[in-house]
């Protein structure tokens, strides 16, 4: 069995906890299996697009760790309280001083690991040796 058949076994097993989780009325059955598929559906998306590369697992792996981590300091910070303590962090509770500071830092820094993977020249490279092995612009030029 290859990879790629293991990994969507593996989004099917998580997907089924997370209906269970929704059946049952538990956030953190649902939450936290949703961040490794989020990781296993990027590094599906970047895979496909450049095959031969090892940043794509870098940067889907480092977006899932990074996320678990804030899910797991937000759900130590609140102890199953929706608010948490009642000490404040910049004028908010601290699960929203989580929230306003952290994501927002955690999804520019996914662009930004975004854009070192995919540089134009390594892009332009896959799509020439795609274009090249399948055929597909021969195909194209002579259907204009």
């Amino acid at each position: 069995m290859g990879l790629s058949n293991r990994l969507i076994y593996a989004l099917l097993g998580l997907v089924i906890l997370m209906l269970i989780g929704m059946l049952i009325s538990s956030w953190r059955v649902v939450l936290y299996p949703l961040l490794p598929v989020i990781g296993i559906s990027m590094l599906f998306g970047y895979t496909r697009e450049l095959p031969s590369r090892k940043w794509p697992l870098l940067v889907a792996g480092s977006v899932v760790v990074l996320f678990g981590l804030l899910f797991t300091v937000l759900d130590i910070m609140t102890g199953g309280e929706p608010t948490g303590s009642t000490n404040y962090v910049l004028g908010m509770t601290p699960p929203m001083a989580l929230y306003i500071i952290s994501f927002p830092s955690i999804v520019v820094l996914t662009g930004i690991l975004y854009g070192l993977t995919f540089k134009q020249e390594d892009v332009q490279e896959v799509i020439q040796e795609r274009e090249a092995f399948t055929g597909e612009a021969g195909r194209e030029e002579g259907t204009q």
